[in-house]
């Protein structure tokens, strides 16, 4: 059985977001803009190694790239440094002008002794400040959940109690594991709930902390691999143990596992990429990244099996991957003030301003399977695993503002936290009857794979807060009209536009993502051949649970000022936890067999020599239906 269950969102966004479904509903209930088309529907379209093909990674191999007003060079026409200006539709350069050039000034003194006159040429810009209230708070949680039961039971008597042979209790199992994976995060990485108000108040407490200790742990950018810091990602292998093709008749096939679960997301926080940021209070930064990856994989082969001591179990591979970056963007700032003037739209928001987006991504997997497999005179093939889900999203918030000025603190931060469970506790039995048959046995191979970046982008440090700065920024939070020449040095100047936030209070800039795979496959295969000839082939694990995610960060592109302190914290956890990866030849030939003799009926017979033969020769071996062909 094989059930693929795909979800998406894909969203861009700018100052609000709306939400696509995979079945939309009809638009005229959710968009105000009345449009009468049906959204497509999404679907993730997938590698032949199972991973999702879509443009989310993408962002790790090109320039972050952005749109800014583009500006003429930053010196006036007669400078013979001045560099080519760039190939934008604007008037030719010696419109672009400084008022205070000393190119444009008379020096012959006026009528009176009054002092230099203005040169005839020079004409005074265009100028005027508009104010708003506004900046509307950004707050979206996005939670997306697959959940597949996929309990198979292939056996000739359902009562026979082949679960029985299973001794451990599997959802205790799990819930220790699950137990694992949440103490490998810590305590002050974990909110009181999901919602965006609670991880403020969770970033809030956990600053309030950073200051008091006068800042938080450090860790060297670059990219590591379960813990240990590397110069590039390693190759993430696809390898799984193939199914045969269809063989001679007899030939016996049985998958039970070959489940796959994947998330994949980006966050590209653009709404920050201004060209100039002040903060007058404290600037708070915390990047962290938490993987772990929890599996049990004890499985045991019954003894008298054919080819026992050949059963591939184990090697598992197990990959945390985590890369912080941060990247400075280079461009001409484009200052100075052209001669069409200069409109300048401040909008105040009076307090906080939250910028909080938080997604979480979950898949659950139970396919544990019951499944007995006799003989056939036709090719047999019984396929119970194998079941696909996939989560993806990406978020793209826009940049609005220039300029970005924080009377209050900022705070910055920004969390990945991933986790893969894999239970994959497998019997699994073989028996050929007079002669012998070719035949494989896999019960390993389970793939779990954290892959996380934390990308920053903006120019590196902070400059300190100059008196006149504080001047413009006292007179705009009064709503006054600081002269023009006030706004020459700031990035966009030259455009003609300026766009202006200004924060009266805290400004939030919260980015979460939290993806889980849980994939529960504890089986029990049981493959006879009563006349030998033909081939044997099964394969109870191949599970591949695999977490991508990446968080952009923008800052103050060209300039950034500072007027209090600068804390940060990093945190990095990569955790594995194997509650048991071997293979287990049980050496007690009555301690499974008995399970399986139990389910035929047959404790008052006499055993055979041949155990796990005579409990397997006899289950459904005069029933056509013993052996499903699918």
């Amino acid at each position: 059985m094989s059930d693929d269950v795909t979800s998406e969102i894909i969203r861009h966004f700018a100052g609000y977001l709306r939400l696509v479904e995979s079945d939309p509903a009809s638009r005229t209930t959710y968009d105000p803009f009345q449009h009468a088309v049906r959204s497509p529907d999404y679907a993730v379209d997938l590698s032949p190694d199972a991973l999702p093909k879509a443009d989310v990674p993408e962002l790790a191999s090109k320039p972050l790239k952005f749109t800014l007003p583009a500006t003429p060079p930053a010196k006036h026409l007669t400078s013979p440094e001045a560099p080519p200006a760039p190939a934008i539709d604007v008037e030719a350069p010696k419109a672009w002008v400084r008022l205070d050039d000393p190119a444009l000034v008379e020096h012959a003194p006026a009528a009176g002794g009054a002092g230099p006159m203005p040169h005839p040429s020079a004409q005074v810009p265009a100028y005027k400040v508009a104010f708003e209230d506004g900046g509307n708070d950004k707050l979206a949680t996005v939670a997306q959940t697959n959940l597949i039961d996929d309990d198979d039971a292939l056996v000739a008597n359902a009562g026979a109690g082949v679960s029985e042979m299973h001794t451990a209790d599997v959802p205790e199992v799990v819930a220790d594991l699950l137990g694992q994976a949440k103490a490998a995060v810590p305590e002050d990485l974990v909110p009181q709930g999901h919602s965006p108000l609670r991880w403020q108040e969770l970033v809030e407490e956990r600053d309030a902390a950073l200051k008091e200790a006068g800042g938080g742990e450090t860790v060297e950018e670059g990219t590591y691999v379960n813990g240990v810091s590397v110069a590039d990602k390693p190759p993430v292998a696809s390898e799984r143990p193939e199914l045969p093709e269809k063989g001679e008749p007899g030939t016996q096939v049985l998958e039970t596992g070959g489940n796959k679960a994947m998330n994949a997301a980006v966050i590209a926080d653009l709404a920050e990429a201004t060209g100039t940021l002040i903060v007058l209070g404290d600037y708070y930064e915390t990047n962290a990244i938490v993987q772990a990856n929890v599996y049990s994989d004890s499985d045991q082969v019954l003894p008298m099996s054919a080819g026992a001591g050949q059963a591939d179990t184990g090697d598992n591979l197990s990959l945390n991957i985590a890369a912080l970056v941060a990247k400075e963007v280079s461009g001409q700032k484009g200052d100075w003030i052209g001669s069409k003037g200069l409109d300048v739209n401040v909008t105040i928001a009076d307090g906080d301003l939250f910028d909080v987006k938080s997604l979480t991504q979950r898949n659950w997997i139970s396919d544990n399977d019951e499944a007995v497999q006799t003989t056939s005179e036709a090719f047999s093939g019984t396929y119970v695993g194998g079941n696909t889900q996939a989560n993806q999203a990406r978020f793209v918030d826009l940049a609005n503002y220039d300029v970005i000025i924080v009377l209050g603190d900022y705070h910055d931060f920004n969390m990945i936290t991933q986790t893969n469970v894999i239970l994959d506790d497998d019997i699994l039995g073989t028996t050929v009857s007079g002669g012998e048959a070719a035949g494989a046995q896999h019960s390993g191979r389970n793939h779990l794979v954290n892959d996380a970046s934390i990308e920053n982008h903006g120019t590196g440090g902070f400059k300190d807060v100059p008196d006149a700065l504080e001047d413009l920024i006292a007179t705009i939070n009064g709503r006054g009209t600081p002269s023009l020449d006030d706004w020459a040095d700031f990035a966009g100047a030259a455009s003609g536009r300026l766009d202006v936030l200004v924060v009266r209070g805290d400004y939030w800039d919260i980015n979460v993502i939290s993806q889980t795979n849980v994939i529960v496959d504890a089986d029990v295969g049981l493959q006879h051949l009563a006349k030998g000839g033909g081939a044997q082939w099964m394969n109870t694990g191949g599970n591949d649970a695999h977490n991508s995610a990446k968080i952009i960060d923008m800052g103050g592109i060209f300039d950034q000022y500072l007027g209090g302190e600068h804390y940060t914290d990093a945190v990095m956890i990569q955790a594995e936890y194997i509650d048991a990866s071997a293979a287990v030849v049980n050496p007690d030939t009555m301690a499974l067999v008995s399970e399986a003799v139990a389910f035929t009926g047959l404790l008052d017979q006499p055993m055979a020599d041949n155990c796990l033969e005579c409990v397997l020769g006899r289950v459904g071996h005069d029933d056509m239906m013993g052996a499903v062909l699918t």
